[in-house]
């Protein structure tokens, strides 16, 4: 979109970035006026082009009403409040946001999904 304003006698041409035509088209995974806000909607779905919502979920790492916060490393669960098991496989602890379930397996000698059988 090009925006033309008058500064002082001279015409200026303004650039600006959209993703999509119209506050009611959005391209996936934009949404709101003039698709201006990003959401990471689970398999790559649409995301509601008004408000942001996922009806399929959020992606890995990403939650809120629009999956638009991403999850700290190591940390899963609603608002990603909870810590990553210490014996998930892997240097970083890290973990499915929802479940806590070991992204890389567990440490030896731990079992289970959140790897808390030892």
């Amino acid at each position: 979109m090009i925006i033309v304003k008058v500064l002082g006698g001279y015409l200026l041409f303004l650039a600006v970035a959209t993703h999509g035509q119209s506050k009611s088209q959005c391209s996936v995974g934009w949404y709101g006026p003039n698709c201006k806000y990003q959401c990471h909607c689970a398999g790559s779905a649409p995301c509601d082009k008004h408000d942001g919502s996922c009806s399929s979920g959020c992606h890995q790492d990403w939650f809120g009403p629009a999956c638009q916060y991403e999850c700290p490393s190591g940390k899963y669960g609603e608002n990603c409040n909870e810590r990553c098991s210490v014996h998930c496989a892997g240097q970083n602890n890290t973990c499915y946001h929802i479940n806590g379930t070991c992204a890389e397996g567990c440490d030896p000698g731990y079992t289970g999904e959140t790897c808390d059988l030892g």
